[in-house]
This record gives structure tokens, sequence and C-alpha cells, in this order.
């Protein structure tokens, strides 16, 4: 995987989160909609965490387009919905795994002096 992870979600503690568990050892990109985190794929990208709920688009949606384009680029899905029919779509997609996002608000899970 190449050191670049886009992060396509509108929730700033979601953003934050997952900066400060990846920004060590990764360059972190962030997109807060669907559209602008389109325009932000590309071939450096190694890995994309991709949220359901998007103010502009789904997460399905958005990862199909991603199929498209970039058909092996690995994408987590997260949701904060617990959805089964949702994360299954997200699989059929050719998701890599699903983050359910009340694990981001479990207590412990806060940002880095």
């Amino acid at each position: 995987m190449t050191g670049q992870i886009l992060v396509i979600d509108d929730e700033p503690v979601i953003r934050e989160t997952l900066k400060t568990f990846l920004e060590d050892t990764y360059h972190i990109l962030f997109a807060r909609s669907a559209r602008e985190g389109l325009k932000m794929l590309s071939e450096d990208l190694g890995l994309v965490f991709l949220d359901y709920k998007l103010p502009d688009a789904t997460g399905i949606e958005v990862l199909l387009q991603i199929r498209k384009s970039y058909p092996s680029l690995p994408v987590i899905f997260m949701t904060a919905y617990g959805n089964e029919d949702v994360c299954r779509d997200a699989f059929v997609l050719g998701a890599r795994d699903y983050i359910k996002k009340t694990f981001f608000n479990r207590r412990g899970y806060t940002r880095k002096s």
C-alpha cells in the first residue's frame, strides 16, 4: 500500500480520529463530500475510507464511481447505521471491509496532545 490515504467523510470527529491514528505513518487527504472525494482520486492512493451518508451522495454511489476508474483501489466503508444490507452491497461492489462509526465514539479514542 502506498503512503497516501483518502478519507471521504463529512463528520469532523471522524476525520480527526483517523488523522490521529494514521498521520504518523501515512499522508492523509480529506474530502467532506462525494464530489470533492471523487476529484481527489488518483493512482497514488493506497486506501480510501468512505462514509455511507455524505451530503451529496451515498457511499454506495461513490463506491460505484471509484470502481469504474480504480477497480483495485482498496476501500473501507464506514457507516453509523450498521445496516447489513448496506454493508453487503458495499462488499458486493468490492469494499475490503467496513467499520461501524460507533467505533470512533468509544471512550479512549481521543486526539493525542
